[in-house]
């Protein structure tokens, strides 16, 4: 498992800053959770019949020093998030209520009904967080990263451009296609910049949304920053991770109140932007970094990518994503 090597206390150490912060007694057992590409481990800790999870984060981002006041910001707006049980910025480390093993993505092969239940109550989760957290945060002071603006978003194409058209697809873009397709794409980031400010998650997908006494918590918010809420939006139903019908994804839309119009065509400007990003972070973790499931998503990251890009008529990116298809075989 790749890891910021800064972060890597030994586990009996862990075991013993474990009883001490939570003041647990006797033997502590700390089981791995091999989940994610973020520079962070995870931890079941347990004791008797004690249990909580660790997350021990590294130097790399900035965004994990901001886990735990995040945390108690979303809990006292409404949003449900694990409860924070301790921290100890100094060594990195943060205790979290253990919500168990089951995430959304876990419910990918349910009927769509019990699945329904479950993905309106996440739209409500997300609601939550964008209608009331920016005027809230701003109140508060919570310490978060600095918001999307134009150059974050073209900071994600960049990404996009040279960890999957070139990392993986071994596309290197001259000046004149760069220039061709930034043509295309900077108006998407224009029209996600015109919406009114809110506070966005930033990865609002299947496995950063987990299922106890079957309603959704939301974890993994430490990236939250100021954005347009249909990035969220886009992240949830345009998820490489899930196979949602068109008939459901449709319905969760119409939910959402993104029913036809611009509103579609803002919720397409973010999908676009959101996928592209998604393909430079598979790249990365995938080729870069050894995570090799993470290419497994890439087919239906560019199957979604691809059809925004025809249903919004963007010639360039259409025929380059038809190169990289080609380039994948």
């Amino acid at each position: 498992m790749w890891c910021d090597a800064r972060m890597l206390h030994d586990e009996q150490q862990l075991a013993e800053w474990t009883r001490a912060r939570l003041g647990w007694e006797g033997g502590v057992e700390l089981v791995p959770i091999l989940k994610g590409g973020s520079d962070r481990r995870y931890f079941r800790v347990l004791a008797g019949s004690l249990q909580a999870i660790l997350m021990e984060y590294g130097t790399e981002r900035e965004e994990n020093q901001y886990y735990a006041r995040i945390g108690a910001f979303l809990a006292e707006i409404g949003v449900r998030v694990p409860g924070i049980l301790a921290h100890d910025p100094a060594e990195r480390l943060v205790w979290i209520e253990d919500l168990g093993p089951v995430d959304l993505h876990a419910f990918r092969e349910k009927p769509w009904p019990e699945r329904r239940k479950l993905y309106l109550d996440a739209l409500d989760q997300a609601g939550r967080l964008h209608q009331a957290g920016w005027e809230a945060a701003r109140r508060s002071g919570v310490p978060m990263m600095p918001g999307f603006d134009e150059a974050l978003y073209a900071w994600e194409r960049e990404y996009f451009y040279n960890e999957f058209v070139a990392g993986v697809c071994g596309i290197h873009l001259t000046g004149a296609d760069r220039g061709a397709l930034e043509s295309e794409l900077r108006p998407l980031a224009g029209r996600l910049l015109q919406c009114p400010p809110a506070l966005v998650h930033r990865d609002f997908q299947s496995q950063n949304i987990m299922i106890s006494g079957g309603a959704c918590h939301v974890i993994d918010f430490q990236g939250m920053r100021q954005g347009a809420p249909d990035y969220d939006l886009a992240s949830l139903l345009l998820d490489p991770y899930v196979e949602l019908a068109p008939s459901e994804r449709g319905e969760l839309l119409e939910a959402s109140g993104r029913k036809d119009g611009e509103a579609r065509r803002v919720f397409a400007a973010a999908g676009m932007q959101r996928l592209m990003q998604a393909l430079g972070a598979y790249g990365l973790l995938g080729l870069k970094k050894g995570k090799k499931a993470f290419l497994a998503h890439i087919p239906p990251a560019l199957d979604r990518l691809e059809e925004l890009a025809g249903e919004a008529e963007l010639k360039t990116l259409g025929a380059l994503l038809r190169r990289c298809r080609e380039a994948r075989g």
